[in-house]
């Protein structure tokens, strides 16, 4: 395996380092399985579980068979977007969005 490929990977992946001040700096996932395979996966799963929730609560989506798709019809591919917010005491909070 290509060394440099590799490290690409591995960067993808959460990654805690400290600033001059010594404050934590957070690189987040960039894709579902960075989050869940991170050592943070079980709180990404927890966040990305409360946001379907309230989608659904809202009723912004819902499931359809493929055979009820209009054939010329655009379907709009999404994609999870992670963030970690750094509460004042000091506790991180994972969010996610759902965008098209």
């Amino acid at each position: 395996m290509d060394p440099t490929r590799r490290s690409k990977q591995i960067s993808n992946r959460v990654l805690i380092t400290k600033t001059m001040d010594n404050a934590p700096v957070i690189k987040n996932p960039k894709t579902y399985k960075d989050a869940i395979e991170s050592p943070e996966g079980p709180h990404w799963k927890e966040a990305m579980d409360y946001e379907l929730s309230k989608l659904e609560e809202m009723n912004m989506w819902s499931e359809i068979d493929k055979t009820d798709i209009p054939p010329k019809a655009q379907i709009l591919l999404g994609m999870w977007v992670h963030n970690t917010k750094t509460l004042e005491s000091g506790k991180q909070k994972h969010r996610l969005q759902w965008v098209v």
